[in-house]
Parts: C-alpha cells; sequence; structure tokens
C-alpha cells in the first residue's frame, strides 16, 4: 500500500478524509466533534505544528470511548502516535 506522508510522516489526504468522517458521524455538539473540526482544518492545511497541538490540547477528547469508537483504526493510530501514548 502507497501512503504518502510530508516530511512529519503526515498522509494529510487520509487524515481529512477520516476526521471528515467522525465530523459527519458525531451528531450532536461535543468537545471531540470541536477538536476533530479543528484538527480537519490543520490537516486541509498541512499544517503539522498546529495539527499536534490541537491533539494534544484536546488529548482528552482524541482518547475518550467516543473517539476510540468513531474513528477508523488508521486515525486512531495516528492520533496515538501524535500523542506518544
Amino acid at each position: 500500500m502507497n501512503i504518502r506522508s510530508d516530511e512529519h510522516g503526515y498522509d494529510w489526504d487520509a487524515i481529512k478524509a477520516e476526521l471528515a468522517s467522525v465530523i459527519a458521524s458525531i451528531k450532536i455538539e461535543t468537545p471531540l466533534k470541536e477538536a476533530s473540526i479543528e484538527a480537519l482544518d490543520a490537516a486541509e492545511k498541512q499544517d503539522a505544528h498546529h495539527f499536534e497541538t490541537v491533539v494534544k490540547r484536546n488529548k482528552l477528547a482524541f482518547v475518550s470511548d467516543l473517539f476510540q469508537n468513531t474513528a477508523s483504526q488508521f486515525l486512531a493510530q495516528v492520533i496515538t502516535k501524535t500523542l506518544g501514548i
């Protein structure tokens, strides 16, 4: 499988698609939805520093059961790696 990534190791196209899927699946306003929208904005700009800052600032949302049950395994791995856990 050919996964394109930038110098930070991010496959922005896949990250954008997966974050959009998470956002679409959460029907109510939650901290996770807000964090995902902000992370998607950073991913669209391919801004690794902003993306990592958003993920780390919203760690509780991204390690929540809601995220684990909503996100793909790929996105969960990206977030876990970004958080260093």
